[in-house]
């Protein structure tokens, strides 16, 4: 069961859980989603350069060593509508 915000808090000190201990629950929590998301990162990197043996970016080059434009032309007029 989810602890709610106006609940008694888990550690037993008798005060509301938002008063109490959320702060430091949220701070632990924003921590470990930090850590798995280097771990994550850290794995997508050693897993392009086994692929990749000249860096991460090779596989990105584009031949004549610039990236394709795409087309421009007017900008179209926004629909006006009468008055009733």
């Amino acid at each position: 069961m989810k602890l709610g915000r106006n609940d008694p808090c888990h550690c037993g000190s008798g005060q509301k859980y938002k008063k109490c201990c959320l702060d430091k629950d949220q701070a632990q929590r924003a921590a470990q989603f930090a850590a798995e998301a280097a771990e994550r990162r850290a794995a997508t990197v050693e897993n392009t350069q086994e692929r990749h043996p000249d860096g991460p970016a090779a596989h990105a080059r584009v031949p004549g060593g610039t990236k394709p434009k795409l087309p421009t032309g007017p900008t179209p007029t926004p629909i006006r509508r009468r008055a009733v």
